[in-house]
């Protein structure tokens, strides 16, 4: 084979080379140190793009980590607070050793380490002592309560290229008075109300909001979930929600497409809610898209919130446990917290105790000669009969408060039954003569101090038996006579409880309306025309008047389930429920509703199989509710606040 590279060159005589020849030598010379100088700084080029990208990941998986650890730092601070809660008796070096005890964050993977050039690089600190007042920054600026300011660090080190990356987390946690929003939930909020509504006052939610129409919100709405224009129970769609914009326009969440199956609104199923709702309302409404958190009840978070207006579970013995008390929620227990106990036996005798554990039988105050005791002695003035109900047949005198007269004068009274038509079931209540109450015990607002439950009361009953020692009735309480409130008040219960009449609704004392609150396992409203022998009867014979709330109302709601049309709990424009036929008459509602659990006794669906048509609830078509601004300085006794912990804003930080 005649390779190139095999071959011998050809013998030739010594010559001179031409001047051409060595010419194109030089040039070929000079192109090829060329390209070596252009292939050199190409591959120069390379390798410094390669370190530059090497660096770059480096310092993202840096930052990444960084990120994980104050992730971590963060729900060590939610963890804390769920015992801390901004107590003004926990010093704040007390509080500083409690930070002190929290673990660095696990160990990363690879070269990575949670370490500074000259140690740890993981740290809390206390910034601000606990601030009294408004908020003045975060999702809930305007809110009255407690805050304080923290900061988490987290630095990162990669052991073998020294990479470093060092962020801050600035932190703000805070207790609020629930009262502070004019609507609370603490699970899922609907408001599908059909006939217009309109609400003014705050509105937190920690699940998802589903809204339908004609409903306008005028203050602020936050939710730790999304919100929707839709129903829970069968996806459709009610319109029109709006909201009120910072400048006092009432803008639309329908975005096109009008009253049509092709209406488009702004919520968050849109791609765009974080940006758009922003500039459509300007902060009115915020989502956890925008860094809204949940806000908790002050109760262990293993516990449920219902435990709030359950009954006590005393401490166990020295060396003894019980695996049902919780140090935690029971310190948050109305029953704990309240100035006075009121208990109802099987028999219907009465036990009275105070937050002192004392046994209350008078008023000290009054003296024995002229007390009255809380026997269950209270008879009523009768106006006549009626045959409509086998558990009274009694027609009672009532003023145009619906406050009831007495022949024989009592605070507590028991013995006559009531149909409940949405529970479908006799109701054996106890009676709550709030008046009289406040006349002959002041003790209640005279002889105890705010810390110990200054005019709050919890008040229960066990269930009553017939002859046979069985069950026929769901124990409840019934706060009667009302109207006129002497002092604040507060009346907490673990039974569902009915407010019969105007309440807190007029004052004959000469002072201003006062702070009020009832708590129970669910709330109904009943109008001044009440007649107990008219229970179970049509509704054409239980029409309802003109009747005044003015409290916050704490009550349980049943469960929606989704994709059940027939599921429906009522949503917020039935959290008042009602027994009677409002068609004709007006529901007047000024203070809070607070929704922090879901009903466990009083657990009848709204719309479901228990509505049957002879025993129709009514659903008032003219709702006037709002807000009651007195909540915004002042606070009804024993109410709790709730706790949350918002990130105000994070940064790179040198080392």
């Amino acid at each position: 084979m005649n390779l190139r590279f095999n071959r011998q060159p050809t013998p030739r005589a010594f010559t001179h080379a031409s001047p051409r020849v060595g010419s194109a030598t030089i040039t070929m010379l000079i192109l090829a140190t060329a390209a070596f100088v252009v292939v050199g700084a190409l591959f120069f080029m390379c390798s410094s793009e390669t370190r530059l990208t090497r660096m770059t990941l480096d310092r993202q998986k840096a930052l990444i980590a960084a990120e994980a650890g104050l992730d971590y730092g963060v729900m060590q601070m939610h963890n804390l607070l769920s015992t801390y809660r901004l107590d003004p008796q926990v010093s704040q070096s007390d509080l500083l050793e409690s930070i002190n005890m929290i673990a660095p964050p696990p160990t990363l993977p690879g070269p990575y380490v949670y370490a500074s050039p000259t140690g740890s690089a993981f740290s809390i600190s206390v910034d601000t002592p606990i601030v009294s007042g408004v908020l003045t920054q975060g999702n809930f600026i305007g809110n009255s309560g407690y805050y304080q300011a923290f900061t988490v660090t987290c630095g990162v080190s990669n052991t073998i290229t020294g990479m470093t990356a060092k962020l801050q987390e600035h932190l703000q946690a805070f207790g609020l008075y629930v009262v502070s929003f004019g609507v609370f939930y603490q699970n899922t909020l609907e408001v599908q109300p059909g006939s217009t509504m309109t609400f003014k006052g705050p509105v937190h939610c920690n699940g998802n909001i589903y809204l339908g129409g004609p409903l306008t919100f005028y203050d602020k709405i936050t939710t730790a979930g999304g919100v929707y224009v839709r129903r829970l129970d069968d996806g459709t769609t009610l319109p029109e929600p709006k909201i009120q914009d910072t400048h006092s326009n009432i803008v639309s969440m329908l975005v096109s497409g009008g009253n049509t199956v092709e209406a488009n609104y702004m919520d968050s199923s849109n791609a765009n809610w974080s940006s758009q709702s922003l500039v459509r309302w300007q902060g009115q409404i915020l989502t956890a898209a925008q860094g809204v958190g949940p806000i908790n009840a002050p109760i262990d978070p293993l516990s449920s919130p219902h435990a709030l207006i359950e009954r006590a579970i005393p401490a166990p013995a020295a060396g003894q446990t019980n695996l049902l008390y919780n140090a935690t929620t029971e310190a948050a227990k109305f029953a704990n917290t309240v100035a006075l106990r009121i208990y109802v036996h099987t028999n219907r005798t009465i036990t009275v105790t105070d937050i002192l554990s004392n046994t209350i039988i008078r008023s000290a105050l009054l003296g024995v000669t002229n007390s009255i005791t809380f026997t269950n002695q209270v008879v009523l003035q009768t106006t006549g009969t009626y045959t409509g109900y086998s558990g009274c047949t009694n027609l009672y005198a009532k003023d145009s408060n619906g406050a009831y007269s007495m022949i024989k004068t009592g605070i507590v009274g028991t013995g006559q039954n009531f149909y409940d038509a949405r529970q479908m079931t006799n109701m054996a209540p106890v009676d709550l003569y709030i008046d009289k109450l406040l006349l002959y015990f002041p003790d209640l607002y005279q002889s105890y101090t705010a810390t110990q439950g200054q005019s709050a009361v919890y008040i229960t009953s066990d269930p009553p038996t017939n002859a046979l020692g069985k069950v026929v009735s769901m124990p409840c309480i019934r706060l009667r006579n009302g109207a006129n409130l002497l002092t604040a008040l507060t009346v907490a219960s673990d039974l569902p409880i009915y407010i019969e009449g105007n309440f807190n609704s007029t004052n004959n004392y000469g002072i201003s309306q006062q702070p009020a609150c009832v708590a129970g396992d669910a709330v109904t409203m009943l109008s001044t025309a009440w007649q107990d022998a008219k229970s179970t009867t049509d509704s054409s014979v239980r029409d309802a008047a003109n009747t005044t709330y003015k409290l916050v109302i704490m009550s349980g709601n049943t469960t929606t389930t989704p994709g059940v049309s027939t599921s429906y709990s009522g949503g917020l424009e039935n959290e008042l429920r009602f027994l009677e036929d409002w068609t004709s008459s007006t529901v007047t509602f000024r203070g809070s509703v607070i929704n922090l659990w879901n009903s466990q006794m009083a657990t009848g669906t709204w719309g479901g199989s228990n509505a049957k048509s002879e025993f129709v609830y009514g659903v008032p078509q003219t709702r006037d509710w709002g807000y009651d601004p007195i909540y915004k300085v002042s606070n009804p006794p024993a109410i709790p606040m709730v706790y949350g912990m918002e990130e105000i804003f994070w940064q790179h930080a040198n080392w």
